[in-house]
Formats: C-alpha cells, structure tokens, sequence
C-alpha cells in the first residue's frame, strides 16, 4: 500500500543518511509531521467520535490542578476560575483543549499504528507514548505560565513556535525509540 511504500522510502533515506547530516534528517522530519498533524487535525475536525468532551474536560482540570500546584510552591498562584489560572501579578493562562495533549495523544497513537511493528509491542508501547505526551504537554504550560509571567509580550513567539517544537521533537524521539528498539531489531534477529 502506499503508506508501506512511504515508510520503505523514509527507511531508505535514514539508512544512507551520514550521521553528520542528522541535524537535517530531523529538520525534514520535523516538517513532515507538522504538515502530517495539520491534515490529520483538518480530517478529524468533523469527525464526532474524536471530540470526546469528558475526556477532554478531565485532562484539562488535571492540568489546571498541576499548574496550581506547581506555581503555588513558587509563591506565584493566586486563582482558578473555570479554565483560567490567574497569578499574583494580574496576568493569566487559559488551558484549552489544544494544550490538554489530548489531540497530541491522538498524533501520536496514530502514527505508531500506522507504522509497522510488533502488535504486542504497541499494546504497551502506545499508553507509555500518551503518558509522555501528557508530560511534555505538562512542560508546554509550565513554559508558557513562565512566559506569561516574565515576558508577556512574547507569549504568542513561545506559544506558536518554542513550546511546539516541543511536540514534535517528542513525536520524533517516541517514533526513534520505536523503529531503533522494535523494527530495526526485530528484522536484524
């Protein structure tokens, strides 16, 4: 099929890759999943089974109690009020459904059942993905809590660009671990 097809290209640049290039294998990487996670968010925008509020809701109130906590150990926290945890400096964050890690979680389990490997291997692989995903979305808000503290005026800089990037290099260190540990192995045994 032609996903196959596309994965066996991929392989065939990686293998002839020289070392001292991979700086731009992961630049193309980078690109590829970002142009992947448009579509695939464009595609599944109208698709109801993948708008699942309670889900969503809780992960949101998770991170809203992780904020608290954090930012009350450092003497910043003031309130939260619905989704919007204010500090002591009358600046504030709103935690939306697109920080949650949610549709970042969707991203990633996707990507690992599209691409070749052990079943066994996903079933326990894929939650592990989603928990790191989780945290990195964690660390994207502590980030942008920071951000909005210190340097509000550059909010939209760190939001849109920094702290994404963060993503897609968890994207691309969850997909290296699994084709360096669970394909390439198993088709050197």
């Amino acid at each position: 099929s032609n996903s196959v097809c596309m994965i066996n290209i991929l392989k065939g640049i990686f293998n002839k890759l020289d070392h001292k290039y991979i700086f731009l294998w992961y630049l193309a990487l980078y690109l590829l999943l970002a142009i992947f996670s448009l579509y695939l968010s464009r595609f599944l925008s109208g698709i109801s089974f993948f708008d699942i509020p309670f889900l969503q809701n809780k992960l949101i109130n998770f991170h809203l109690e992780f904020l608290k906590v954090f930012f009350n150990y450092f003497g910043l926290y003031k309130e939260t009020q619905e989704d919007i945890v204010y500090f002591y400096n009358g600046n504030s964050i709103e935690v939306l459904q697109g920080c949650s890690g949610y549709i970042q979680s969707f991203r990633i389990t996707v990507i690992l059942l599209l691409f070749p490997g052990p079943f066994l291997q996903k079933l326990w692989y894929i939650p592990l993905s989603i928990l790191f995903t989780l945290f990195l979305s964690s660390i994207h808000l502590v980030i942008l809590a920071f951000v909005i503290i210190y340097d509000p005026d550059n909010y939209d800089i760190y939001h849109d660009y920094m702290t994404r990037g963060l993503f897609f290099a968890g994207y691309f260190l969850i997909w290296v671990v699994w084709v360096e540990r669970f394909v390439v192995r198993r088709k050197n045994k």
